[in-house]
């Protein structure tokens, strides 16, 4: 996705997995150097970091990456609209 204001974009990536939280959680640790929030919605296990996101739901692993710089709350809209 391409803003038309700034020509920020990010990519939301879908993948069939296997992983459960707990694996996306070493996974984001490790891209985040730690740095790093874990939201909880509506069943919903969401972390996020530096605008970029990833969470699990019913074996999809999900991804938002980019220069948008997404907030938290975007994020979580993105994450419950799936």
């Amino acid at each position: 996705f391409k803003s038309r204001q700034n020509d920020s974009t990010f990519t939301l990536k879908q993948s069939k997995s296997a992983w459960d939280s707990n694996a996306v959680r070493a996974m984001v640790e490790r891209d985040s150097k730690g740095q790093f929030l874990t939201t909880l919605d509506r069943g919903l296990t969401v972390y996020t970091y530096g605008g970029n996101g990833a969470w699990v739901n019913k074996g999809i692993l999900y991804s938002i990456s980019g220069d948008a710089r997404l907030q938290k709350e975007t994020i979580m809209r993105i994450a419950n609209s799936l």
